[in-house]
C-alpha cells in the first residue's frame, strides 16, 4: 500500500536540501578565485555588487526553514494570478516573460555566432549559401521572416532577433505552466517545477540570439508536457509525434526526440494492445510518426557530412580514442560548467532517483521524461563546437530543456509529497532563476560581458589555439565598432598569433589602419596575401594603403587582381582615378 503524504519518507527532501546548500556554497566560492575553471559560476565577478551576490545570499537564507517560511508563503499569495484558470495563467506567464528577455537585450552578441546572423539579416539575397545545412523551415524562421519585419516595421536587425526571442520566451513560459498542470503539481511545488522549466540558461538565447536553438529548447519542453500527460484518447501520443515533427523540421539536432517518440508507442502499445488502434488521435500519431520517420534519412546524410563531423569530435576520436576526446584537457570542467549553465538543477536528478526510489522513479512520467533527456545528454558529449563550449553553448540549449524538465518533474513532486517542506520551493526557485538572471545581466551591459569574455582566454585554464583566436578576433570586432582601435588591434594581434589565417591578418591590419599606420597595415595585408593569393580582402586593403602611402605600383596591382577576382568590387571606385592621377611606372 503506498504511503500518504504525510509519511513519505524524508531522504528525498535531505538530499534535495543538501544539493542546494553545495550548490549555493559553489556559487559563493567560484567568483573567489582568480581563474575561469568554473566560468559558468563566474557571473558575479563582473556583476555590480547587488546582483551578483543578492541571489547568493538569499539562496543560502532560504535554506533555513524559520526565514524561507514567511517569505514562501508571501510568494504563493503573489503568484495567485498564476494558480487559476490554465488559459489565464498562461497568458499572464507568456506576456511577463516576453516582457523579462525584451528588457534584458543581449548586446554582447558572444553566444554562437549571434552577430554573423544578425548581419546576415541586413544584406539581401539567398543565405543558403552561408547556412547550407539550414533546413527550409529554420531559413524561414530565423532569415526570411526577421527581414520581412524589419522591412515593414523598420526595425534593425536587432530589434528583429529579439523579437523572435520574445516569442520563443512567451512560448516557453506557457509551457511551463501546462508542464505544472499536467503534471498535476500546485502551491509550492508548481512554483519550484514551474521556475526549473522557465529558468533555464537557454533563456539567454532568447534576448537576440536569433537562431534555431531556442525554439529547439521551447520543442523539447513541449515534448516534455506531452512525456507526463496520459490521456486515455492518445492526444499526448499525437503532441510528442508533432513536436518530432516540428523538430525534425526545423534542425538535424532534434533526431534526439525518436528515442523519447519510440518509448512513448512502446508504453502505449503495452497498455492498450490492439485497442490502441481505434482511438482516432492514436491513427493521427502514426501519420505523424510515419512523416517524421520520411525524414530521417536526409537528416542523417547531414549529419555525416564533413561539416557536422568536425563537430561530433570524429578527428579527435581519430586520434586520441572517444574518452580522451570526450573528457581530455580542460573539456571535463567545461562540460561540467555547460551542465550548470543550461540547467542549473540537473544534478538533481541523480540525487532524487536514487535517494527517491521506486516513488520517484517508478513512475511512467519519470520513465518518459528519461526517454526524452538521456539521449539529448548523451549526444551532446559528442559535440565539439568549433569555438568552444563556452561561446557556442547554445547548441546545447536542447539538452539543457530536456533535463530541465526531468529535475522539474523530480523536484516538484517530492515537495507535492511533502506539503510541509513548501518553503523549500523558494531556495529551489533561487538556484534556477538567480544564475539564469546574472546571465542575462552579463550579457545585456557590453563593457561588463567583454570583461568576462576576455578572462576566459587571458585566465586558466589554456585554451586550444582555434579557440583562443576565435574569442580574441570577437572582442577585435566589438572593440572595432566601438570606434577602440587601439584595443581593437590588440585583439586581432593576439587572435593571428594564435591562428594567423589571411582573415584575421587582414582585420588586424584593418585596425592598423585605422590608427594611421598604413605601413604596418599594408605589411599585414601582404602577409596574408602570402598565405592566399586569391583573398579579396587583402587585396582591397593593400590597395586602400597603396593610395594612403601613394603607391602607384602597388595601387596597379591591387587594381588588377581585384578585376581578376573580384570584378565589380567597390574599391576599384577609388584606385582607378587614384592611378589615373598618378599612373603607375612602367616595368622598365
Amino acid at each position: 500500500m503506498p504511503r500518504s503524504a504525510d509519511t513519505a519518507s524524508p531522504r528525498p527532501l535531505v538530499a534535495l536540501w543538501c544539493l542546494l546548500l553545495g550548490l549555493a556554497l559553489a556559487r559563493a566560492l567560484a567568483p573567489l578565485s582568480p581563474t575561469m575553471w568554473a566560468w559558468s559560476l563566474e557571473a558575479p565577478r563582473f556583476l555590480p555588487p547587488v546582483a551578483a551576490w543578492l541571489p547568493v545570499v538569499l539562496g543560502a537564507v532560504f535554506l533555513v526553514p524559520a526565514l524561507a517560511q514567511p517569505a514562501a508563503r508571501a510568494l504563493l499569495r503573489a503568484g495567485r494570478p498564476l494558480a487559476g484558470r490554465t488559459a489565464p495563467a498562461a497568458t499572464r506567464a507568456g506576456l511577463g516573460a516576453a516582457a523579462l528577455v525584451w528588457s534584458l537585450p543581449d548586446r554582447l552578441c558572444f553566444i554562437g555566432d549571434c552577430l554573423l546572423r544578425r548581419g546576415v539579416l541586413n544584406v539581401a539575397g539567398d543565405a543558403r549559401h552561408l547556412f547550407p545545412q539550414a533546413t527550409p523551415l529554420e531559413l524561414f524562421l530565423h532569415v526570411t521572416l526577421p527581414r520581412l519585419t524589419m522591412q515593414s516595421w523598420g526595425l534593425d536587425a536587432a530589434l528583429a532577433a529579439r523579437l523572435g526571442g520574445a516569442v520563443d520566451a512567451a512560448l516557453l513560459a506557457v509551457l511551463a505552466v501546462l508542464f505544472v498542470r499536467a503534471a498535476r503539481l500546485s502551491g509550492a511545488a508548481a512554483l519550484a517545477a514551474g521556475t526549473i522549466v522557465f529558468g533555464g540558461g537557454y533563456l539567454a538565447g532568447m534576448t537576440g540570439c536569433g537562431k534555431v536553438f531556442p525554439d529547439l529548447a521551447v520543442l523539447a519542453v513541449a515534448a516534455g508536457v506531452c512525456a507526463v500527460r496520459e490521456d486515455e484518447d492518445g492526444r499526448d501520443l499525437a503532441g510528442l509525434a508533432a513536436c518530432t515533427v516540428l523538430g525534425l523540421a526545423l534542425h538535424r539536432s532534434a533526431l534526439v526526440l525518436l528515442p523519447s517518440l519510440g518509448w512513448a508507442w512502446f508504453e502505449r502499445l503495452r497498455r492498450d494492445g490492439p485497442a490502441a488502434w481505434r482511438r482516432p488521435w492514436v491513427r493521427v500519431a502514426l501519420a505523424l510518426t510515419a512523416l517524421a520517420l520520411g525524414l530521417v534519412p536526409g537528416l542523417v546524410a547531414l549529419l555525416a557530412s564533413r561539416r557536422d563531423a568536425l563537430h561530433l569530435a570524429l578527428p579527435e576520436v581519430s586520434r586520441a580514442g572517444l574518452l580522451r576526446a570526450t573528457f581530455g584537457g580542460a573539456r571535463a570542467a567545461d562540460l561540467a560548467n555547460l551542465l550548470a549553465l543550461v540547467s542549473p538543477l540537473a544534478l538533481a536528478i541523480p540525487v532524487l532517483l536514487v535517494a527517491g526510489g521506486r516513488r520517484l522513479a517508478a513512475p511512467r512520467p519519470t520513465r518518459m521524461l528519461c526517454a526524452l533527456a538521456l539521449p539529448m545528454s548523451a549526444t551532446a558529449l559528442l559535440v565539439h563546437p568549433a569555438q568552444g563550449i563556452f561561446r557556442d553553448w547554445d547548441v546545447y540549449f536542447m539538452a539543457g530543456a530536456g533535463l530541465s524538465v526531468l529535475a522539474a518533474w523530480l523536484v516538484g513532486r517530492t515537495l507535492q509529497d511533502r506539503p510541509r517542506a513548501a518553503w523549500l520551493a523558494l531556495a529551489t526557485g533561487l538556484a534556477v532563476a538567480g544564475p539564469t538572471l546574472q546571465w542575462l545581466l552579463l550579457n545585456a551591459d557590453l563593457e561588463r560581458g567583454l570583461a568576462h569574455t576576455r578572462a576566459l582566454v587571458l585566465e586558466p585554464p589554456a585554451r586550444p589555439a582555434a579557440e583562443r583566436a576565435a574569442t580574441w578576433s570577437f572582442l577585435g570586432q566589438r572593440d572595432f565598432e566601438r570606434g577602440d582601435f587601439v584595443r581593437a588591434a590588440r585583439d586581432y594581434e593576439q587572435a593571428a598569433a594564435a591562428a594567423p589565417s589571411p582573415r584575421l591578418l587582414t582585420e588586424w591590419g584593418l585596425a592598423r589602419q585605422r590608427l594611421g599606420d598604413f605601413a604596418g597595415a599594408r605589411e599585414l595585408y601582404s602577409r596574408a596575401l602570402r598565405a592566399d593569393p586569391r583573398f579579396v580582402g587583402g587585396w582591397m586593403g593593400l590597395g586602400a594603403c597603396a593610395i594612403r602611402l601613394g603607391d602607384a605600383a602597388g595601387a596597379a596591382r591591387a587594381l588588377h587582381e581585384l578585376e581578376r577576382l573580384d570584378p565589380g568590387n567597390p574599391e576599384t571606385a577609388e584606385l582607378v582615378p587614384f592611378l589615373r592621377r598618378r599612373p603607375a611606372p612602367s616595368a622598365n
